[in-house]
Order: structure tokens, then sequence, then C-alpha cells
């Protein structure tokens, strides 16, 4: 597994994403800007779990998809 790590400064978690085989990484290799995205949203999160489902509104456009609008 070939790990990225995404964010450090985030309480005492660090976050990675496996960029060779989990969907995320399959995603993120597509669309790199994602990555800032996801460093900003968990800039204004404190991490409290070793997993958590985080929806939010970015308050701008962010992108398009063929799955759902966004």
């Amino acid at each position: 597994m070939y790990k990225f790590m995404i964010d450090e400064d985030n309480g005492e978690y660090e976050i990675y994403v496996d960029l060779i085989s989990s969907p995320a990484g399959h995603y993120l290799s597509r669309h790199p800007h994602v990555i800032g995205l996801i460093k900003e949203l968990f800039s204004t999160r404190k991490l409290t779990d070793k997993q958590i489902i985080i929806e939010q509104d970015m308050g701008r456009d962010i992108g398009t998809t063929d799955i759902v609008p966004t």
C-alpha cells in the first residue's frame, strides 16, 4: 500500500489515503485539486474518532461529476 498523507496537523490523527488501490486514491489521482478541498475541510474540523462521515456545503461550486450535482 502506498500511503499519501493528506493532513498531519489535526489533533491526534494523521490522515492518509492509499493512492494505488483505494477508490479514494483512484478518484484523487484524476482530480488532484480535491486534496486541497479536503485539507480546507479538515482545517475547520477537529477529528474525534477513527472513522467519521462529513457532509459540508463549501459555499461555492467546487466541481462537477456525472454521478451527483456538486
